[in-house]
């Protein structure tokens, strides 16, 4: 992300929305600290491809006050849950997430369900076509993320999309 980073300052600076793509593992936290506030305030969109650690995406996240996006492709092992849990403490319940895409096969129900109940202002949930429609998961749904109607798409890689 740094060698990223550095080759981006300029484009960043200068743009009102950046989207954030992390294709390996941030091994440090130093590496949030490269730029200012003021560019990371600017990121509305991340994707993330491999598992991370806690730690260090709960202080990423905590930097990203306008994500509507996050789209992830590695299973959660629970890093992505509780960074999920502390952006919504951390925004005072006013998280403004509004569209997750989850491409990875191995999450389960109740992964995504932990994930949507920090995710009230969802309008938009993709997910692996091998998670099955239960009637939990369409409760859970109906609870957490209120303004997210269910409509089932397919797409070309083979996800859902749940949708307003």
């Amino acid at each position: 992300i740094s060698a990223c980073l550095v080759g981006s300052e300029m484009c960043i600076r200068d743009r009102d929305n950046v989207k954030l793509v992390l294709n390996e593992c941030i091994k440090s936290s130093e590496v949030i600290y490269f730029l200012p506030d003021s560019y990371y305030e600017k990121v509305t969109e991340i994707t993330i491809d491999y598992e991370q650690q806690y730690d260090i995406m709960e202080e990423l996240f905590s930097h990203l006050p306008n994500l509507l996006t996050f789209s992830f492709d590695c299973a959660p092992d629970n890093w992505i849950e509780e960074t999920m849990k502390g952006l919504y403490y951390g925004s005072k319940h006013n998280i403004l997430l509004q569209h997750l895409i989850i491409y990875d096969d191995h999450v389960l129900e109740e992964d995504i369900i932990y994930i949507i109940q920090y995710c009230p202002k969802l309008l938009l949930l993709c997910v692996s076509s091998n998670i099955e429609i239960t009637e939990i998961l369409l409760l859970a749904i109906s609870k957490y993320c209120p303004l997210l109607k269910v409509k089932e798409f397919s797409t070309e890689k083979k996800t859902r999309m749940f949708t307003v």
